[in-house]
């Protein structure tokens, strides 16, 4: 072979080598040529994880193989050009979802707790149920004769006034006597309190509430002051005599709003119940106060009567006038976000990382009752007059508004991650996935 063939057949050879090492390496790092439109791009992908783990999930109507990866019990699906793409999530007994997601190079697009809605509701019992209340995590019922029952106990009394956090005490009150009671439902056993005390007087108690943490003591709100009331004992300590327009109670601490309608401000004061220290009129707000959040990281956010939201901190001067037009709050199961409902839509505030504020607008706004939050936190139900709706706070198009209840008698209960309504006087129940 000449010398001179040998030679290109060489170079030639360091070419193929160059331009295959080089293909190999951009690979590896993750570049692709794409065609829509036509050039080099680095890749992307998406974890997906859905409920229930077993549902369908395709990619521009192409079925995806689950591949359950290092980084959860989601799957991957990886080596996406930068772009739009529709996902899709179904599985039998179940609404199905879709959504149009955006990939970008190198990003992981996170697509977690995409969940579907039941289709067909459970009949829990057939007999008639008036009306449904959540008393801590267990359901309360009410039946056709009016009676509360929970867990098959009748609570005496004609009025549920307020529950611990899980349901072991249950505070109820009898018009006809004015007699007040607890019922312990681990001890299957009811109280009569009486009248209580004298300074909480039955025909004085506007509201009860329960505190945090404490399975048996209750924050009593009344036109002659702010009690608190350990169960079922009745024992009772005198917060302030002074007219309270509003209270909330968070792990150990107490927080209340009284008025000056001469300078039309609101002013706060706080207990700390293991220390049993007060703080008076720690901070002013503009207005009336008509209700308190305070939650255990010792924020405070106040909604007044002109529909403003404030927020500020146990402890330090930062009030903040967070919103307008205000119709309600909710704060998530870890406290860690916001539900605002306005006028115009649902407003979703951060309060702890870096993520930037949501707002969604919905759709018969005006007829929205309330915001119930799904113990994921990525999700919300929302309270009509007919009916109860899932929202996914991803879905900012409204694709997947569905209907979850028929029904505007509901409670959801987070543990069991069960919605529970009414429909036609009979109980029905939706189970939620947990896996």
């Amino acid at each position: 072979m000449p010398k001179e063939v040998r030679r290109r057949i060489f170079y030639c050879l360091i070419a193929a080598f160059l331009v295959l090492g080089t293909g190999i390496v951009l690979y590896a790092q993750g570049w692709r040529l794409g065609f829509q439109p036509l050039g080099f791009a680095k890749v992307g992908a998406m974890y997906v994880r859905t409920f229930p783990a077993d549902a369908k999930v395709t990619l521009d109507g192409k079925l995806k193989e689950r591949r359950i990866g290092w980084i959860g019990k989601g799957t991957l699906l990886g080596d996406l050009l930068p772009g739009e793409y529709e996902l899709g999530v179904s599985a039998p007994g179940f609404q199905p979802l879709a959504f149009s997601v955006v990939v970008s190079s190198t990003i992981v697009t996170n697509m977690q707790n995409l969940v579907l809605v039941p289709d067909t509701p459970t009949l829990v019992t057939s007999t008639t149920v008036r009306d449904i209340t959540l008393a801590g995590t267990t359901l309360l019922l009410q039946t056709a004769s009016g009676t509360h029952t929970l867990a098959g106990m009748p609570i005496r009394g004609g009025t549920v006034l307020a529950a611990s956090e899980d349901g072991a005490v249950i505070l109820s009150y009898a018009t006809s006597s004015r007699n007040y009671y607890a019922a312990e439902t681990a001890r299957a056993t009811s109280t009569n309190l009486g009248r209580l005390p004298n300074q909480v007087s039955g025909r004085d108690v506007l509201s009860f509430q329960p505190v945090p943490r404490d399975d048996t003591l209750f924050l009593a709100k009344s036109s002659v002051g702010l009690h608190l009331i350990r169960m079922p004992s009745g024992e009772t300590l005198r917060l302030t005599t002074t007219s309270v327009i509003a209270a909330a109670a968070a792990p150990g601490r107490i927080v209340w709003a009284t008025f000056d309608a001469k300078a039309q401000i609101s002013l706060l004061s706080s207990y700390d119940i293991p220390s049993r220290n007060r703080n008076a009129d720690f901070e002013l707000v503009p207005g009336r106060v008509t209700s308190l959040l305070f939650l255990g990281s010792g924020e405070i956010f106040a909604h007044t009567q002109d529909g403003s939201l404030y927020s500020m901190n146990l402890g330090q001067s930062s009030r903040v006038r967070l919103a307008q037009n205000v119709r309600s709050i909710a704060p998530s199961r870890d406290d860690s976000k916001l539900a605002i409902l306005d006028g115009r839509g649902v407003e979703i505030v951060r309060l702890r990382g870096d993520e930037p504020d949501l707002w969604l607008a919905l759709p018969d706004i005006a007829r929205v009752q309330k915001l119930v939050w799904h113990r994921d936190g990525d999700h919300l139900f929302v309270h009509y007059p007919d009916k109860v709706a899932f929202l996914d706070l991803r879905d900012t198009a409204l694709r997947n508004f569905s209907t979850a209840a028929p029904s505007a008698v509901a409670e959801y209960e987070p543990n069991g991650n069960i919605l529970y309504f009414l429909k036609d006087n009979m109980l029905y129940k939706l189970e939620f996935p947990n896996s």
